[in-house]
């Protein structure tokens, strides 16, 4: 979704739109994230929040 865009209506009923980015960002994104401030026993709340930050 990150790096094609698009846009939707999530589990909540709330509208979303994800504006675009390159694939090669997406993944830096995601590499940061998991090198960098992700451990082994991580949850989805720390995932969320390395994202945030590698953004």
């Amino acid at each position: 979704m990150l790096a094609n865009g698009g846009q939707g209506v999530n589990d909540n009923g709330d509208s979303y739109e994800v504006m675009a980015i390159s694939a090669n960002a997406a993944a830096t994104i995601a590499y940061k994230n998991l090198t960098e401030y992700l451990w082994s026993t991580a949850g989805f709340v720390d995932a969320r929040e390395g994202s945030i930050i590698a953004a």
